[in-house]
């Protein structure tokens, strides 16, 4: 994945929750994003675009503990 543009996602989601007032806990601080499409009837979504939360945990249950991980060891907040 591009670092830099996960870091302009991730910026403009900050500027967004400052503009909006949001608490620090409810602004996004880790992001993955997926470079493949969910297609309708695939292995996390339903022919009907729902999503199949079980198998969506299972495929993404690394890259979530990798995101937890990473926040972990980041700063620490100021709270």
């Amino acid at each position: 994945q591009d670092e830099a543009f996960k870091k302009a996602v991730l910026d403009d989601l900050a500027k967004i929750g400052a503009k909006e007032k949001l608490q620090g806990f409810e602004i996004v601080k880790a992001v993955h994003l997926e470079p493949a499409l969910w297609e309708p009837g695939s292995e996390v979504l339903t022919p009907t675009f729902k999503l199949q939360r079980s198998k969506a945990a299972v495929k993404y249950e690394k890259v979530i503990e990798q995101l937890y991980k990473a926040l972990e060891s980041g700063p620490r907040s100021k709270l």
